[in-house]
């Protein structure tokens, strides 16, 4: 599938990516338009529309795989943390139920000096 590059300032360049990933120039155009036009011929398109829709399709579908991960990442954060806070919350709990005890001990200890 042919596809184009902005590859300078003012500077687009149409090619392809051959079995082996290297990069193969057809050529280079002055506007995006120019670059889109011809990849859309290329690719036996007729359209500039169909062109840019699929260079929008190629940039949403990047941008979404990036925000899955960073959805991944914040989950594997969350999870993390919620386990600290568990964890401290069952350590508490423990120290609680030891210091209970000591209060009660303690104040049996009151009851029987009475």
């Amino acid at each position: 599938m042919w596809v184009y590059q902005h590859t300078e300032s003012q500077l687009w360049t149409v090619g392809y990516y051959d079995p082996q990933d290297k990069w193969i120039t057809e050529g280079d155009y002055d506007s995006q338009r120019d670059a889109a036009e011809r990849v859309a011929w290329l690719n036996g398109e007729t359209t500039y529309r169909s062109a840019v829709a699929h260079d929008f399709a190629i940039k949403t579908n990047a941008r979404i795989a990036e925000l899955e991960a960073q959805l991944e990442r914040a989950r594997q954060s969350l999870e993390y943390r919620t386990n600290l806070l568990l964890t401290s919350m069952d350590k508490s709990s423990a120290r609680i139920a030891e210091l209970e005890a000591q209060l009660a001990a303690a104040l049996a200890t009151i009851e029987r000096a009475l």
